[in-house]
């Protein structure tokens, strides 16, 4: 790692923001233009390796080539020296600052994005393609993690570790897959090389992920899944998200099409088609800064460390159902559209109002029924009374009066008079509220204060009455019935103040919602509060009570999060289930979750009983939390350690950089002289399936090594075994354990060649070939010769049938192919020729 407040090259680096397969990335700055950057600082291991080296010169180049708004700048790159002397290969880059990656806001929403959201996302993504189309680059990773949204709204498409130029050779390993599998194009999954049609095919994944809330495709491992990629239909989009647009919907099915030349031509062609969507009535913004709403502000701005305000970049989300709509105003806007409020009489003694068109008596009940006002509440308990006499009225106003009975008011003194003696008003008040009379209540309290004008208790029992009525309408679900009784009070009481009650009222307006299993709406309304004041914890709490024990605990996880780092002692039981869930929910490694444990084991220590029995699971983010937690509380385990580690090496791919790293922490333990005894203790399980032998990178070779010294009598012979499968990759993976183990003897080499010529892809010029074709070459004039010269026509019998095949195949493209397959047999006839 590097220093922070380091100088390398010109550039301070300030603090480490993540890692990656091939290093990690710095926030800096660049001193002599004083701009933010991100550097990514090739890791040390891999600095001396060619290959390494030579991808990580090609991520700079290929990315430096493309200049667009919706892909992630270049500025720099080189080898530097620090102040010790020690070199770095740096490459310096744009600084999506405020922002976070595409599978980071769908982590924190924890359900799909509306779509307009999601297609202006892609819509970006497809200009970036596009513009890199323009140099002959392909990407080959597209997902949502190599997709930065800015704080701003806008998608730029980063990390071309994988990209390559139409015009380079020798990329990679014949039959080596590349990418992610959740998103991996199907002649990917065959092996065969991708074109920019096949970063179509990741985009349309990575676009029904966002409209429907998962990837198109879902399997318990890697072969199912790569195999539903090539075999299995994508589901019905709109069955899942009826929302979405039929032609929005035709678009995301055809980027799906199991063969490129079924998808758009380009990313230009998908622009194209987006943009003419316009014409149909489905407008596209340019950009989307609600993608950043509360829920994941509150996990990703703490991912990201800056200490910006991301509510004030937030606005309320496109396709917002009316009531969230709603919930986002101040609720005394609301009501001031109602009735305006009165002004106070000139010389009052008390808090007064002014009678406006409304009824004024409290027992006059005809009167008040023909309210329209107090009709459209739906109460038929009557209006609010007045807490000035008539005789206060100004001429302007008298007209008004004439409608109102004498004897009416006359009745409202008596009344008050008879009623309002001693403690009377609040037992007789308090009666009515009892009773859930709230009409009648308020009646009693506005009398009250007409009689005892300047009373403070007066004056309070006229806020106890409407506060009740206000939650009892609220917890019936009648938020806006309440809104216009709010203006009904200001209209009568000017100097009520009810921004508490508004508060209150969107309170209970959620969890009303989600009382009665509306959980996306009460979502939508907890997080429009939490968007005006992310750390109320009234809200945190009514969302974590709400929301705990729904289809969507996940949306509660920023609560939960705030209730426990704002608080001692232990936590409640929805807290904590919250927390529980979300710890096999957030990826283990942002800062996010790693403040997410400290809490948790912080108010809970015995969250580490809970979580222990992870250590076994399939799931990735369960296992790698529970691993990280017990390590943080000083409770993991030797055997327990060996274990997790040894599940990251046999169970995930290679090209995870968690496999890497636990690859790393084994070599180094077997090192030390007690390793048998410590692997013995640990009771390793056995490999049921070698996914990491299963394709090729910059972390498989280690993979092998590791396997046949630290690891040779759990994996000898399944290694064997591997190398006589039908999986080429598989097979030479075998033969490289075997060879670090050097117990290569154990199979037949002739043989183990003879499979490759016979089976291999003739398309290209792969190290499998080369090798298989050397080794029978080296026969010619030995007693081997025979067999080897059989081997290389079978080889030759490869390349034709092949060929032949593609020329039948009337397809674009096709000769091509058969081309590259008779080359491959003429360098295998050469080969011949020495017989």
């Amino acid at each position: 790692m590097i220093q922070s407040g380091s100088t390398i090259g010109g550039i301070r680096i300030d603090a480490l923001l993540g890692r990656g397969a091939m290093g990690e990335v710095y926030r800096g700055v660049q001193l002599s233009l004083k701009r933010p950057v991100a550097v990514k600082r090739i890791a040390e291991h891999l600095l001396g390796d060619a290959e390494a080296a030579t991808r990580f010169t090609r991520e700079a180049q290929v990315v430096a080539r493309v200049q667009s708004p919706y892909v992630v700048a270049v500025y720099d790159f080189g080898r530097h020296r620090d102040e010790q002397g020690v070199e770095h290969g740096l490459l310096v880059m744009e600084l999506v600052d405020g922002g976070a990656s595409l599978r980071a806001l769908l982590a924190a929403r924890g359900r799909a994005f509306d779509w307009r959201t999601a297609t202006a996302l892609i819509l970006h993504v497809a200009e970036g393609l596009a513009a890199a189309a323009e140099f002959g680059v392909v990407h080959r990773d597209i997902k949502p993690d190599n997709i930065m949204v800015t704080a701003k709204g806008t998608a730029k498409l980063a990390d071309f570790g994988l990209a390559k130029s139409v015009d380079s050779s020798a990329m990679t390993l014949e039959g080596a897959v590349l990418g992610t599998p959740l998103y991996l194009p199907p002649e990917a999954c065959r092996g065969e090389p991708v074109d920019a049609r096949g970063d179509l095919y990741s985009l349309g994944c990575t676009w029904f992920h966002l409209l429907a809330g998962r990837p198109p495709f879902q399997a318990a491992s890697t072969v199912a899944l790569l195999r539903a990629h090539l075999d299995d239909l994508p589901p019905d989009l709109r069955s899942i998200a009826p929302e979405v647009p039929e032609a929005i919907a035709s678009l995301v099915m055809r980027l799906l099409a199991k063969h490129p030349e079924q998808r758009l031509p380009s990313a230009q062609a998908l622009v194209d088609a987006l943009h003419g969507l316009a014409a149909h009535g489905l407008i596209i913004p340019r950009a989307v800064p609600e993608v950043f709403g509360v829920e994941e502000a509150t996990a990703i701005t703490r991912l990201a460390n800056h200490g910006g305000d991301p509510s004030t970049a937030a606005t309320q989300r496109a396709g917002s159902s009316p009531s969230s709509v709603a919930a986002t105003m101040p609720l005394v806007a609301i009501a001031a559209t109602v009735v305006a409020p009165s002004t106070p009489l000139p010389g009052a003694t008390a808090p007064a109002v002014v009678l406006s068109a409304m009824p004024s008596s409290p027992v006059s009940s005809s009167i008040a029924a023909s309210s329209p006002i107090a009709s459209s509440t739906g109460l038929s308990s009557g209006p609010l009374a007045s807490s000035t006499p008539p005789a206060a009225l100004s001429s302007g106003r008298r007209p008004l009066r004439i409608i109102i009975p004498a004897v009416i008011v006359v009745a409202l003194v008596i009344g008050a008079a008879l009623m309002l003696r001693g403690d009377g008003a609040r037992s007789a008040i308090e009666a009515a509220l009892a009773s859930k009379d709230y009409g009648l209540a308020l009646q009693r309290a506005g009398a009250n204060l007409t009689a005892r004008p300047g009373d403070a208790d007066a004056v309070a029992l006229v806020k106890l009455a409407a506060h009740a009525e206000l939650s009892a309408l609220a917890a019936d679900g009648r938020p806006d019935d309440a809104k216009r009784r709010i203006g009904e009070y200001h209209a009568a009481w000017s100097w009520l103040d009810t921004s508490a009650w508004e508060r209150e009222i969107a309170i209970a307006q959620a969890v009303w919602l989600a009382d009665h299993k509306r959980f996306n709406d009460a979502t939508d309304a907890f997080m429009a509060l939490r968007k005006l004041a992310p750390d109320d914890m009234a809200v945190c709490r009514a969302m974590v009570d709400s929301l705990a024990d729904s289809d969507r605990p996940a949306a509660a996880i920023g609560a939960a999060y705030q209730l426990a780092s704002h608080g001692d002692g232990p936590l409640d039981a929805k807290t904590l289930s919250v927390l529980t869930y979300s710890l096999g929910f957030e990826g283990p490694f942002s800062d996010f979750s790693e403040s997410l444990r400290a809490v948790v084991l912080k108010r809970h220590p015995a969250i580490i009983d809970t979580v222990r029995p992870w250590l076994t699971v399939d799931d990735y983010e369960k296992r790698y939390n529970a691993a990280f937690l017990l390590k943080a509380a000083g409770k993991l385990s030797d055997s327990e350690e060996i274990r997790h580690h040894w599940r990251a090496v046999t169970t995930l791919s290679s090209s995870y950089s968690t496999t890497a790293d636990s690859v790393v922490w084994l070599a180094s333990e077997a090192q030390k002289p007690n390793w048998s005894e410590r692997k013995a203790a640990a009771k390793l399980p056995p490999i049921t399936d070698p996914v990491p032998l299963k394709t090729w990178n910059e972390h498989a070779e280690k993979v092998c090594v590791l396997f046949g010294t630290a690891f040779l009598p759990e994996v000898g012979e399944l290694a064997v075994k591997w190398a006589g499968d039908q999986d080429e990759t598989l097979r030479w993976n075998g033969v490289r354990v075997l060879t670090a183990g050097k117990i290569l003897e154990r199979i037949d080499m002739p043989a183990f060649h003879a499979k490759t010529l016979a089976t291999f892809n003739p398309l290209y010029e792969s190290e499998p070939f080369t090798t298989a074709l050397a080794f029978f070459v080296a026969k010619a004039g030995t007693p081997d010769a025979p067999a080897g010269k059989a081997a290389l026509e079978a080889g030759v019998r490869r390349c034709e049938e092949q060929a032949a095949l593609y020329d039948k195949a009337n397809v674009k493209g096709m000769p091509l192919h058969a081309s590259g397959c008779r080359k491959r047999a003429a360098q295998v006839q050469a080969a011949l020729a020495k017989f």
